[in-house]
C-alpha cells in the first residue's frame, strides 16, 4: 500500500512541475522520517519504523535505495531474540548512491 502511496506522491508532483520534490518530501514527512530542507530522494525509503529514520538538509538518495531499520538477523547467533532495531541517520550534504542498503547506520560526514 506504501509504494502505491509513493508513487501517487510522485505523479501529483509531477502534475505540479517544479514541486515534485516538495511532495515527495511531505509524503515521507507525513509517514514519519525525519527530513531537513533541500533534498531530493528518488526511491522509497519508507520502512515498517519509518520515524527511527532521520535525513539531514540538502541529501541527495538515489534510486533503489533501501533502508532496513530492523531484521530477523540475530537469531542466528541468540536463538531467543527475535528482532533487531536500529535508527538510521544522514547528516547535512550527504549523497547515497543508486542501489546501496542502508541499515542501522549513522553517516555524518560531507560526501
Amino acid at each position: 500500500m506504501k509504494d502505491i502511496q509513493y508513487m501517487l506522491a510522485k505523479i501529483l508532483g509531477r502534475l505540479k512541475k517544479d514541486r515534485e520534490q516538495e511532495t515527495v518530501l511531505r509524503f515521507f514527512r507525513k509517514n514519519g522520517i525525519s527530513i531537513g530542507g533541500g533534498g531530493r530522494i528518488y526511491s522509497n525509503i519508507l520502512t515498517p519504523e519509518s520515524e527511527l529514520i532521520r535525513i539531514g538538509s540538502d541529501v541527495t538518495i538515489s534510486n533503489g535505495v533501501t533502508f532496513v531499520t530492523h531484521d530477523n538477523s540475530i537469531i542466528k547467533v541468540l536463538p531467543d531474540a527475535t528482532d533487531l532495531f536500529g535508527s538510521i541517520t544522514i547528516g547535512n550534504h550527504c549523497f547515497i548512491g543508486s542501489l546501496q542498503r542502508l541499515r542501522r547506520i549513522d553517516i555524518s560526514t560531507i560526501i
